[in-house]
């Protein structure tokens, strides 16, 4: 019996970042093994190529102009059903780990990690395992019962600035003109508040702002 040849493993780059794309796509494109299907940097840009390509892994950043890359963790899960998630992010904390696991992603990683552990971690990915770097994963195996209640106390005063704003039902383009900030600050304080209280959504945070009677 011959043997199938083995197939590349294609990849869907996620990130606002020009740069780190093109870069991710040039290294990628230099290693045997691998096919970039497509790049998006936005969860828009995303949704809309998703159902166009056949992808194997789809690596995520956390914070994108338009969204949570957090967020679209199930509706990328729901297009593509076999599809494994990698969340590729600046936020190397073991509380955004958990949330992005918590969300259905399969790894998660560091942007500053070497590209060897990147392309181990998409390995691992294809072959039915989860990745964490060992660091991460130690940090998350000693955190033991409940995690603690959700506080607004642990966001600082421009979070509560903005989870005020989005509370209200403003848009990021909305906050950002309200706060004089750009549309990626927004998404980047968005970001950090859904780790800080453990939540997935933008749809959580808000309920999660209406329940502790931010707009009192």
């Amino acid at each position: 019996m011959k043997n199938n040849p083995q197939k590349n493993i294609r990849i869907l780059l996620v990130d606002d970042h020009a740069m780190l794309l093109e870069g991710l796509a040039r290294q990628f494109g230099d290693r045997k093994g691998f096919q970039v299907v497509g790049r998006a940097r936005s969860g828009a840009e995303l949704l809309a190529l998703l159902p166009k390509v056949e992808v194997d892994v789809v690596t995520l950043d956390v914070s994108l102009p338009d969204t949570s890359g957090l967020s679209l963790i199930p509706r990328i899960k729901q297009v593509k059903p076999q599809v494994r998630i990698l969340i590729l992010t600046m936020y190397d904390h073991e509380r955004y780990a958990a949330s992005a696991l918590e969300a259905g992603a399969e790894g998660f990683l560091a942007k500053g990690a070497p590209f060897d552990e990147l392309e181990l971690a998409v390995h691992e990915l294809v072959a039915g395992r989860t990745y964490l770097p060992p660091g991460l994963a130690a940090k998350l195996e000693k955190r033991s019962g409940p995690a603690p209640a959700a506080s607004l106390e642990s966001l600082s005063k421009r979070e509560f600035a903005v989870l005020t704003a989005l509370s209200r039902g403003l848009s990021l383009k909305q906050v950002a003109d309200e706060l004089s900030i750009s549309d990626k600050t927004v998404s980047t304080y968005r970001a950090r508040m859904m780790a800080k209280l453990g939540l997935t959504s933008g749809s959580d945070l808000v309920r999660f702002a209406i329940e502790r009677g931010v707009l009192k």
